[in-house]
């Protein structure tokens, strides 16, 4: 694991290497002042941070002081930085060590360590502060110093701080536009609106229209009125047909979760997997034991269709039936890959598009199953695995929460759960079993009181009823977003308010491809688990880009 020292200079984009951080006598400090910054980056800075998070161990310093950072948020109207923290220990300060010993120039890395173990930023600044005990924050500009390891990826952040990047930056502008495409829904949280999720997202067709439920943040919990806004931000026609709160109120111990029909699931008392390893048989416990934003990416070491968790839950003295809880989202890479998918058809995209219009649900989503673009749930009967259910695409925004209800009659003293993935689709935080008994708990349906479009257009109608009357955003139109606002949601302090957004649609992309059709490479797409070999390999081509001297 090779260190290196990032630094600027006047006009100049210069990248200091360091054999070992030991071996680093000076320290070099920066001053806004002093150069450019990339201020044309056209993509979201918080979705660089987020991007660079997520394919590195994210490390500050301050003095002798180490904590690692997670579930960052990049705040651009101030310049600074809010994030989680933890100790920094395990495989990556393991590896970090040996190169702070001397051990080598190149740390080793055994057979059980992840690729992504060795990926390291480390940030060195003046001060944090602390917010409270899960989260600190501190200011862009105090960072003076970072150094990474050459195996670090997606670094265009970095440019934010005034600390220029070099090759790693090259060409990542592109992949970081290509994000969740689908309606997204900003929340009014009484003071700006804020982006938090999206709606029926993989309803790429009319074919594909489904419901969808996502769980609601309650800002203010003693307030009758909820506001949020539906917004059309990509390349494509959105039909949204119906967009409902409901409100559930129940006692404050308990937590509700819907499952994937929109049905309501107390829980009571959730209990990580007594074990969980990946296709490479190494356990990936650390990752799903905690709802802590600290996921597992779905990148095992090796693997042939589709890559696995295989987990195992203590079920003995259990009568009652289990509720799986899952909290995963979609990861942004997935979208770039799709995305390289369909560059494949070059200047005959449109006609493939055509050529499927008329694909049935059924055949369109035995594809989106065997490529592992839905979460696949399986279940150990007797020595072989069996497809339970699966999880639809939530979107890469937020992290979102899902009940997956299993009979009692279909395990024993033991409970073994597979959920499948392509390489690197999804994010998964926090598997949990509970086994308590649904509670009575008060749900109401609140439709919107007022839809109004951008351009004045009344849409209430349309977003109120499940039929054939749609709201219709086009992102190159005058009405591509419109605000809703629900009223008189129940209130009582005695109670928690939880509150899950109900929705229906679907939406059309509209990208165009230019080029030649690689024929021959898009007919391996026909096996199941394509789409995951080609994202291990594009991966593995851009993290080669990213390291080129």
């Amino acid at each position: 694991m090779k260190l290196k020292q990032i630094t600027s200079t006047i006009g100049l984009l210069l990248i200091f290497s360091a054999l070992q951080l030991g071996c680093v006598k000076r320290i070099y400090k920066h001053s806004i002042k002093d150069f450019k910054t990339a201020n044309n980056v056209e993509n979201s800075l918080y979705a660089q941070w987020r991007m660079m998070e997520s394919n590195n161990h994210i490390v500050i310093h301050v003095g002798n002081e180490m904590q690692e950072v997670y579930a960052i948020k990049y705040d651009e109207a101030t310049d600074s930085i809010r994030a989680n923290f933890r100790a920094f220990d395990g495989a990556p300060f393991a590896s970090y060590q040996k190169v702070l010993e001397k051990r080598s120039q190149t740390a080793l890395r055994s057979s059980d360590t992840y690729p992504s173990d060795i990926r390291q930023v480390h940030l060195f600044i003046n001060e944090y502060e602390k917010l409270n005990e899960a989260e600190l924050a501190f200011a862009a500009s105090d960072i003076f110093q970072v150094d990474v390891t050459k195996n670090a990826v997606f670094l265009n952040a970095l440019a934010t701080t005034g600390i220029a990047v070099g090759s790693a930056a090259v060409g990542l502008t592109a992949f970081l536009l290509i994000v969740c495409n689908c309606p997204h829904v900003y929340i009014d949280n009484g003071e700006e609106l804020e982006y938090n999720n999206t709606l029926f997202t993989g309803a790429k067709a009319k074919q594909l229209e489904r419901f969808d439920y996502k769980e609601l943040p309650d800002y203010l919990p003693t307030s009758s009125d909820y506001t949020i806004q539906i917004k059309n931000e990509d390349n494509e026609d959105q039909f949204t047909n119906l967009v409902e709160v409901v409100t559930v109120m129940h006692q404050k111990r308990i937590e509700v979760v819907a499952d994937k029909n929109g049905e309501i699931h107390t829980l009571q008392k959730l209990e990580p997997p007594m074990r969980a390893i990946d296709n490479s048989n190494i356990s990936v416990l650390s990752y799903l034991a905690a709802r802590d934003d600290y996921p597992y990416r779905f990148n095992p070491l090796q693997f042939d269709d589709l890559a696995e968790v295989a987990m195992t839950f203590d079920a003995k003295n259990q009568s009652n039936d289990a509720k799986l809880l899952i909290r995963a989202r979609n990861t942004m890479w997935s979208g770039y890959v799709y995305d390289e998918f369909n560059k494949l058809f070059g200047k005959n995209h449109g006609k493939w598009v055509e050529m499927n219009r008329d694909k049935s649900k059924m055949e369109r989503e035995k594809w989106m199953r065997e490529q592992g673009i839905k979460l696949m749930v399986d279940i150990k009967q007797g020595e072989k695995w069996v497809t339970y259910d699966e999880v639809e695409v939530v979107g890469d925004p937020s992290m979102n929460q899902v009940v997956i209800p299993i009979q009692r009659n279909l395990f024993g003293e033991e409970l073994e759960v597979r959920l499948r993935s392509g390489f690197m689709f999804w994010e998964l935080d926090y598997v949990g079993l509970d086994f308590s008994v649904n509670e009575s708990v008060e749900v109401q349906v609140h439709k919107p009181a007022k839809a109004t479009g951008n351009n004045g257009t009344d849409f209430t109608q349309q977003l109120s009823f499940d039929d054939n009357d749609y709201m219709q955003h086009a992102q190159k139109e005058e009405f591509n977003s419109t605000e809703v606002y629900y009223a008189n949601l129940p209130v009582d302090t005695s109670l928690q308010r939880t509150l899950i957004l109900k929705s229906k649609g679907y939406y059309v992309p509209k990208s165009e491809y230019t080029g030649k059709t690689d024929r021959k490479r898009l007919q391996y797409f026909v096996n199941p688990g394509e789409l995951s070999r080609f994202s291990r390999e594009l991966y593995y081509n851009v993290m080669q880009e990213m390291v080129a001297k």
